[in-house]
């Protein structure tokens, strides 16, 4: 593999990794609304964020070796969680009026509500983080096929896509948010996810 292909995808998974954390900021940001306390909310993203990534890497981690193209795959989920950012405000306002239906029959078991919660957030949040999860079993595979020193760098993008979530959630947390707002900073990263779809399906073929 040239020089010039495996620098070209290793600054997609950077700036991967910089739309994951984003997304964990702002929704973190928009469950706050439904939880009442951003610790909470930020206690049930984090969950629901680690354990959809897991979940992506032990499902995609399966069938990775058998598509032909794993690189072209990786496009097609960035462009999938793309999507899902796109479409969370309205998924966010429906899983609300959800909560404001069955929560008011339910408002004195405190501890329906937050199995209420959390069921909801799951809903929210489990599609895409599976899919971000799916993305570095891609990229693995992809480099077992094209790199003969695969182990050592896979090792290396994956340090570089936690550099970029430690970039995103700073980014998210001080910057982004706060200038332009929640919709525009998710439709922001979505863009970003789109960027990064574009270049793996080039480079594919």
């Amino acid at each position: 593999m040239s020089r010039h292909r495996r620098w070209i995808v290793l600054t997609l998974f950077f700036c991967s990794g910089v739309a994951a954390l984003v997304y964990e900021v702002i929704w973190s940001k928009f469950l706050s609304e439904m939880f009442g306390s951003t610790i909470y909310a930020q206690t049930v993203v984090l969950a629901v964020f680690m354990g959809g990534l897991a979940m992506g890497n032990r499902l995609f981690g399966r069938w990775a070796d058998r598509w032909q193209k794993p690189l072209r795959v990786y496009g097609w989920l960035e462009v999938a969680v793309g999507t899902c950012a796109l479409l969370f405000p309205a998924c966010d306002r429906l899983a609300d009026r959800i909560f404001v239906s069955i929560g008011s029959r339910i408002a004195d078991q405190t501890s329906l509500l937050l199995v209420l919660k959390g069921g909801l957030s799951a809903a929210l949040l489990l599609g895409p983080t599976i899919l971000m999860g799916g993305t570095l079993p891609l990229l693995v595979a992809w480099l077992q096929r094209s790199d003969a020193e695969a182990r050592r760098r896979s090792a290396v993008f994956y340090s570089v896509n936690s550099l970029g979530a430690a970039g995103g959630a700073a980014v998210a947390g001080f910057w982004l948010v706060e200038r332009f707002g929640l919709v525009a900073a998710l439709q922001t990263a979505a863009a970003v996810n789109a960027v990064i779809a574009v270049c793996p399906l080039g480079v594919s073929r």
